[in-house]
C-alpha cells in the first residue's frame, strides 16, 4: 500500500477559492459604491473639470466592476482564474496624457468641491492600499488585484490634480507651476 497523504486542509488557507471570492465580492461591492458616489458628486460639482473627472471615475470604476465579476465567474466555473489582460481605464489613460502635454482646466472652487474631492481621495487611497495589499498576499487573482491597485493610483493622481488646481496650489500632478510673470 503506498503512503497516503491525509487531504490537505484548505479551509484555514488564504487562498481557498471560497475566501477568494470573498475578497472579490468585497472588492465588488467598494467598486459599485464608489461608482454611485462619483455619479452623485458629477451631479453636484459645478465645475466643468470636477463633473468631467466624475464622470470619467465612474466609468473606469464600472469598468473595474465588470472585470471582477468576470472573475467571479471563472472562479465559479473552473476553481481558478488564468490571467487576463485588463486594459488601461480611461482616466489612466488621461492621466498620463496630462502628464505629458496637457493640464485640468476648470473655473473657481468652492468648499462642497473640495469635500466632494477629499473625500474622493481618501476612498481611492483605501481602495488602492486594499488592492496593493490583496496582490501582495498572491493567489489566483494576484494580477487583477494588481491591475486594479495601478487603476487606483491613477485615479488618485486625477484627484489630487483636481485638488490642486481648485485649491491653486501652484501644482500640479506634484509638480510645482510656474510663471513668467514678475520674471
Amino acid at each position: 500500500m503506498a503512503d497516503r497523504q491525509p487531504p490537505e486542509n484548505t479551509e484555514n488557507r488564504p487562498e481557498t477559492l471560497r475566501d477568494q471570492a470573498a475578497l472579490l465580492e468585497l472588492a465588488l461591492e467598494a467598486e459599485k459604491v464608489s461608482l454611485d458616489r462619483y455619479l452623485e458628486w458629477a451631479d453636484i460639482a459645478r465645475d466643468p473639470a470636477g463633473k468631467g473627472a466624475f464622470v470619467r471615475l465612474a466609468r473606469d470604476e464600472y469598468q473595474h466592476m465588470r472585470f471582477i465579476e468576470l472573475h467571479l465567474k471563472a472562479l465559479a466555473r473552473q476553481g481558478t482564474c488564468s490571467p487576463f489582460e485588463v486594459p488601461q481605464g480611461k482616466v489612466e489613460k488621461l492621466v498620463a496624457r496630462l502628464e505629458r502635454h496637457g493640464r485640468l482646466d476648470g473655473g473657481p472652487a468652492d468648499q462642497p468641491e473640495r469635500y466632494i474631492l477629499q473625500s474622493a481621495l481618501e476612498s481611492e487611497l483605501r481602495a488602492e492600499k486594499y488592492y496593493t495589499e490583496q496582490a501582495e498576499a498572491g493567489g489566483p487573482v494576484a494580477g487583477l488585484y494588481r491591475r486594479l491597485a495601478r487603476a487606483e493610483s491613477a485615479h488618485v493622481a486625477l484627484i489630487r490634480a483636481e485638488i490642486d488646481h481648485i485649491e491653486k496650489t501652484g501644482f500640479w500632478f506634484d509638480f510645482p507651476e510656474f510663471t513668467l510673470e514678475g520674471a
